[in-house]
């Protein structure tokens, strides 16, 4: 979500530079037990990703496959915070920081540019006791991810700060949720800045299925964001060193095994920004103080908003396509935007063997601690 308050403008600085800018089932079936039902959706293309410029495909290391602005009237609608891609791009699931599930269709060409949404449902996302977290306080969910498998889905909480688990489904997930050990220093996070990235690596590969976590920002406000790699029988830290005031919204691990981190930056000095890194696999199992290298970035000349959802698939054709979804805090000056590209992608000396090889990019963010607004 936005922040809330400090140097960065809070809510009123958003809302200001918006103004200027301008559940257990396992089936369809038992989606209503389960308090899912279907959610009239409208879906514009965007055309574009660089409004001026509909021409121009390449931004970074990324080519622009297209998007949709999506709305709808229900009123649980938006906040979307968590994203995954699932069925080759033909689903999608998401979290919202309301508590409450969307799963829907992607109609695509070939290419997988998104065309349309449709078969929209939502539901609360339920606790161990099948209770609804639909609330700000016990349903604030930041991050989604879900195992290569498929068999477990995972959640990172904020206010509460904690992961949750459920049985893995291609809609809305199955089962009762249950309690996953995460490292007791997330505790320790702002209520508003918690586990913001939550990605789960390879069972074969040198992670070993572990979780990784990061935070939006570091408490105390020093350099770089904390970050976790933590499972059964594991657990190490790491900072992941930061510049130009982007906060990390969420992560996502490539088929390599790289780890793709998506970042925000909303303030008065630099207005709204967003950036994808990508942290190498090799460096992520070391631990210790990392560095992430420059995939993409881009800012109010493009076509973003508060963007927080991340996810990762490969087409038939093996292409890896990256995904993303804007959180809209549910505010009429906001838009839920879904942005699609496909990764371009060479590999590059220095890459490990195995199920999660390191695949780095020649380009580097050279970064720094954070700099001060």
């Amino acid at each position: 979500m936005w922040p809330r308050h400090g140097p960065r403008g809070g809510l009123a600085g958003v809302l200001g530079l918006a103004a200027v800018c301008a559940m257990p089932l396992l089936a369809s079936s038992n989606a209503a037990a389960a308090g899912a039902t279907p959610v009239a959706i409208s879906a514009e293309p965007l055309g574009g990703f660089r409004g001026r410029y509909p021409a121009e495909k390449v931004f970074g290391q990324l080519e622009w496959l297209g998007g949709l602005r999506i709305s709808s009237s229900d009123p649980r609608f938006g906040g979307f915070s968590g994203l995954l891609s699932l069925r080759q791009g033909e689903r999608l699931l998401a979290v919202s920081d309301r508590g409450n599930w969307f799963s829907a269709r992607i109609s695509q060409d070939a290419d997988g540019t998104p065309l349309d949404v449709t078969e929209a449902t939502m539901g609360p996302v339920l606790d161990k006791k099948g209770v609804s977290l639909d609330n700000r306080h016990r349903g604030d969910a930041e991050a989604l991810t879900m195992t290569p498998d498929g068999g477990t889905i995972f959640v990172a909480f904020e206010q509460q700060h904690r992961v949750l688990a459920w049985d893995g489904a291609q809609s809305i997930p199955g089962g009762l949720a249950r309690r996953v050990k995460a490292p007791a220093a997330i505790k320790t996070l702002d209520g508003n800045k918690g586990l913001e990235g939550l990605a789960a690596s390879a069972a074969d590969g040198p992670l070993k299925g572990a979780l990784v976590g990061i935070a939006e920002r570091d408490p105390q406000e020093r350099p770089g964001n904390p970050g976790w790699i933590f499972g059964p029988g594991r657990e190490t830290s790491f900072r992941l060193r930061q510049s130009d005031d982007f906060d990390v919204t969420d992560a996502a691990f490539l088929p390599g095994g790289d780890l793709l981190v998506l970042e925000r930056r909303f303030n008065l000095r630099y207005g709204l920004g967003m950036r994808l890194r990508r942290i190498r696999g090799a460096d992520l199992g070391r631990g210790g103080a990392i560095d992430a290298s420059l995939v993409m970035e881009a800012d109010l000349r493009h076509q973003i908003d508060n963007m927080e959802g991340l996810a990762v698939h490969q087409n038939a054709a093996g292409q890896t396509i990256i995904t993303m979804i804007s959180d809209d805090n549910q505010s009429v000056l906001q838009r839920t935007v879904l942005l699609r590209f496909r990764l371009i992608d060479a590999p590059q000396p220095g890459s490990m063997d195995g199920p999660d090889a390191v695949a780095p990019d020649a380009a580097s963010t050279g970064a720094q601690p954070r700099a001060k607004p």
